[in-house]
C-alpha cells in the first residue's frame, strides 16, 4: 500500500513537471505515452547521460588531473624515484631557474602538493605501489617522498591504528605460491644442498650488463632468472642537523648532473655551484635554521671532490663496442675514471673491475681504473690495476665459464663473505674467521650477509657458515673469482 502511494506521488510529480514544461514550450504536438516511456528509458539507461556515471567504474588518470576529486579507493602506481617527482627540464631563459631564491616557486614542491591533494581526496583506502626492478631486472629505488612518508607513519601512527597501515607484502606472488605448495621451508630456503657443475662452457657470447649483475650478486641474479624477486629492505634514518647519506647521494647526483667532466672548466663550475638553492629545491628539510650547517657540509664535500680531480686534466668521454656490448666511460691518460657519490663496497668495486677487464680487451692503452668515492664527508681514491690484454681475455673467459655453469645451479658461495675469505687468505690472516664474521655479522652493530633477503630466500634463516666452507668447490671458485680482483689493488 505504501509502495503504491509512493509510486503515485512520483507519477504526479512527473505530470506536474511535464505540465510546467508544456506551458513554456507552448506546443500543440501530442506525444504518445509509449513513445515518451521509450525516450525516458533510453535516456536513463544511457551511462553517458547518467549523472552517477562514475558508479562502479575505474577512473584512470594522472595525479595532476585526478586530484581534489573524491574517491573511495585510490591506487597510485609506479612511485619510483625516476618517475616521481618527475624530472624538471630547466628553462635557462627563466630568471627563477638561473637565480633561485628562498621563497621562489619550486616545481618539485608543486609535485609534492599534487600528491598531498590526491591523498586528501581519498575517503577509504589509499594504496601506493612501486617496482623494485624494471623490465630488464635493473634495480629501482622507491621515490624519496614516499620513503619519508612510510617512515613517518611507521614512527608516529597510533598503535591502535597500526592495522590500518599496511606496508609492502612480505613475499611476492612467486614466493607465496611456493609457500602455499609447502615447497619452501623458511629455515632451509630454496637451496637445501649445494650443487655445481664445473664444466667447460663452449658458449663465449655474453651481455656485459648481465655479467656485471651476476658477478655482484649471483644469488639475486639466480632468483631473478626464475622470476622470484625478494622483498627489498630500505633503511631511512634522517638526522635533524645533518643531511642523511641517502639524501646526500641524491643531492650530489643532482648537483653534478649538469656538469660534464669533458669540459675544460668543470672545476670552475664545481666551485660556482649554488649549494643552498639546490638543498632547498631538492626538498631537504633543515629545521631550526640548519640550512647553513647543511650548506657548509656540502661545500666541504665539493672542495674534497675538486681536490681529487686536481691532477685529472683532459678527461674524455669514450665508447667501446664489441659484438652486442657497448660501454660508455670517462678516460684520462691511461686510466678510466669512475665517480661514485657514496662509499665503495664489494658490488661497486666489482662493477668497475668487470668494466676494466672489458675495456682492457679492446684498448691497450688502459692499464688502471681510478675510483673516486665518498666516505662520510670526504672523497677518496682507489686504484684498480688492469691486467694485460691476454690476461683480461683469459679472466673474462674464466668468469663466463663459471657464469654459464651457475645458471642452472646457483653459485655455491656468498660473494661478500667469500671475498673477505680470499682477502684474509692473501694477507695470511684467519680467513675462516673473516668469512664467518662477514656471513653472520655482529648482532649489536652490523647485519651479516646472511640477513640479506636473497640469502634468506636461497638458504633460509641463519644458515651455518660451514654449509659453504665445507663445500668441495668453495675455495676453488672463490680463488678464481676474487683473487684477480684483490690483486688489482693490493
Amino acid at each position: 500500500m505504501i509502495q503504491n502511494e509512493k509510486f503515485n506521488d512520483e507519477i504526479n510529480n512527473l505530470f506536474k513537471i511535464l505540465e510546467d514544461i508544456s506551458r513554456i514550450i507552448n506546443s500543440e504536438v501530442i506525444l504518445d505515452l509509449n513513445v515518451l516511456n521509450e525516450i525516458l528509458n533510453t535516456y536513463i539507461n544511457n551511462q553517458t547521460s547518467n549523472l552517477d556515471r562514475r558508479k562502479n567504474e575505474v577512473l584512470i588518470s594522472t595525479i595532476e588531473n585526478s586530484r581534489l576529486l573524491p574517491h573511495k579507493i585510490i591506487f597510485l602506481m609506479g612511485m619510483n624515484q625516476k618517475i616521481y617527482p618527475k624530472t624538471i627540464d630547466k628553462d635557462k631563459i627563466n630568471i627563477l631557474n638561473n637565480e633561485y631564491r628562498f621563497g621562489d616557486p619550486s616545481l618539485i614542491d608543486k609535485e609534492k602538493y599534487f600528491f598531498l591533494e590526491l591523498l586528501l581526496s581519498c575517503r577509504e583506502k589509499f594504496i601506493i605501489s612501486w617496482s623494485n626492478y624494471d623490465f630488464e631486472n635493473n634495480a629501482l629505488e622507491i621515490s624519496s617522498p614516499i620513503r619519508k612518508l612510510i617512515n613517518l607513519l611507521k614512527n608516529q601512527i597510533d598503535i591502535n591504528h597500526q592495522d590500518n597501515f599496511i606496508t609492502d607484502m612480505e613475499i611476492n606472488r612467486s614466493q607465496n605460491k611456493m609457500i602455499s605448495n609447502k615447497s619452501l621451508d623458511p629455515n632451509e630456503g630454496l637451496i637445501k644442498s649445494l650443487e655445481f657443475k664445473n664444466e667447460d662452457s663452449q658458449n663465449k657470447k655474453y651481455k656485459l650488463s648481465e655479467l656485471i649483475k651476476w658477478f655482484k650478486s649471483p644469488q639475486l641474479y639466480w632468483l631473478r632468472q626464475r622470476n622470484i624477486f625478494p622483498k627489498k629492505k630500505f633503511i631511512h634514518n634522517p638526522s635533524d642537523e645533518k643531511i642523511s647519506n641517502y639524501e646526500k647521494y641524491k643531492l650530489l647526483n643532482n648537483l653534478l648532473s649538469d656538469i660534464d667532466l669533458e669540459e675544460t672548466d668543470y672545476k670552475i663550475k664545481l666551485n660556482e655551484l649554488k649549494i643552498k638553492e639546490m638543498i632547498i629545491s631538492n626538498g631537504i628539510i633543515s629545521p631550526k635554521n640548519n640550512i647553513y650547517i647543511n650548506e657548509l657540509e656540502v661545500h666541504k664535500l665539493i672542495q674534497s671532490l675538486i681536490y681529487n680531480f686536481k691532477d685529472l686534466n683532459n678527461i674524455q668521454r669514450k665508447y667501446q663496442k664489441s659484438e652486442s656490448n657497448k660501454l660508455e666511460y670517462f678516460k684520462c691518460d691511461n686510466k678510466i675514471i669512475e665517480l661514485i657519490h657514496s662509499n665503495i663496497n664489494f658490488q661497486k668495486r666489482s662493477e668497475t673491475w668487470i668494466k676494466l677487464l672489458f675495456i682492457s680487451t679492446l684498448d691497450k692503452d688502459i692499464n688502471k681504473a681510478q675510483i673516486i668515492y665518498r666516505k662520510n664527508n670526504i672523497y677518496n681514491v682507489e686504484i684498480l690495476n688492469a691486467p694485460c690484454k691476454s690476461d683480461a681475455i683469459r679472466l673474462i673467459d674464466q668468469y663466463l665459464n663459471i657464469y654459464h655453469n651457475s645458471l642452472e645451479y646457483c653459485l655455491p658461495l656468498p660473494p661478500e663473505s667469500s671475498y673477505k675469505y680470499i682477502f684474509s687468505f692473501m694477507k695470511n690472516k684467519n680467513h675462516e674467521k673473516a668469512f664467518i664474521d662477514e656471513w653472520i655479522g655482529n648482532k649489536n652493530f652490523n647485519l651479516g650477509e646472511r640477513d640479506k633477503p636473497e640469502m634468506q630466500l636461497c638458504y633460509g634463516y641463519e644458515k651455518d657458515p660451514n654449509f659453504f666452507l665445507n663445500d668441495e668447490y668453495f675455495q676453488e671458485l672463490s680463488i678464481q673469482l676474487y683473487k684477480p680482483l684483490i690483486e688489482s689493488f693490493l
